[in-house]
């Protein structure tokens, strides 16, 4: 598990992440964004696709709720995962769940394996507001994981 992380030195916020995939060739990032503690950041989260073709994913991105927040709606489809369907749709199964320490995400792009994600970089899949909500000299860590959600 990679980590990216979130410091509020001086009342900002620093992000940085990229987790690699073990034994495939494909990375997960966050953009870097910083802002004032009580103000809000986007951050931007890519995949570089180095293996073949992908038909879905999932993942999770926990934080320190007591440092960042995140609320329902927060958390949307990049470019990338709003047109991968079929024709330029969304694809055929999106489901987004927000939680108190993070968000999780599973794709999948179509039921029948018509439509697939090719192989390249810099496909922004999902855009997540964080409200800045921790004091001068807070930090937390946003780490990808597998353990958010049921199941």
């Amino acid at each position: 598990m990679k980590i990216l992380k979130i410091v509020f030195p001086v009342l900002t916020l620093a992000c940085v992440a990229s987790v690699a995939q073990a034994g495939a060739d494909q990375t997960l990032s966050a953009s870097n964004e910083s802002g004032a503690a009580g103000s809000s950041v986007t951050a931007t989260i890519s995949l570089d696709n180095d293996t073949g073709d992908i038909q879905g994913w999932s993942w999770g991105l926990e934080h320190d709720p007591s440092v960042a927040d995140i609320q329902g709606g927060d958390v949307v489809d990049g470019s990338a995962t709003a047109t991968v369907g079929s024709g330029g749709a969304a694809p055929a199964f999106n489901q987004i769940n927000v939680l108190g320490t993070g968000w999780t995400v599973g794709v999948v792009i179509d039921f029948l394996g018509c439509c697939t994600l090719a192989p390249g970089s810099g496909y922004e899949m999902n855009l997540a507001t964080y409200s800045l909500v921790g004091g001068a000299g807070d930090s937390t860590d946003l780490c990808f994981v597998d353990t958010l959600g049921s199941p």
